[in-house]
């Protein structure tokens, strides 16, 4: 996950699991158990906001158009963080 992402829906950055207090992480360690055992992802960890950002310029295309924007979803740092566990996860059993 990177560390430099935008904060989400709820304004948790991205480095906040490497920096969150020890018994945090356990807290955090037995809720993604509990979702993985349950194959549950939890609402909260799918909403997203979508932001207009700018394409780098190109020579005709102004800011102005609507072709020179593009959307990008700014998800919880919590469900990436799950999502990293289950690629893993399974990246481990397709080797």
């Amino acid at each position: 996950m990177k560390k430099r992402g935008s904060p989400g829906v709820n304004d948790v950055s991205n480095q906040y699991p490497n920096i969150c207090p020890e018994e945090l992480m356990s807290y955090l360690t037995h809720l993604f158990n509990a979702c993985l055992a349950h194959r549950y992802h939890p609402k909260a960890f799918k909403e997203s906001i979508t932001v207009a950002v700018p394409k780098p310029y190109k020579a005709g295309s102004p800011y102005t158009e609507p072709g020179s924007w593009r959307p990008i979803a700014l998800l919880p740092c919590l469900g990436k963080l799950l999502e990293a566990i289950v690629t893993r996860r399974i990246l481990a059993l397709a080797i």
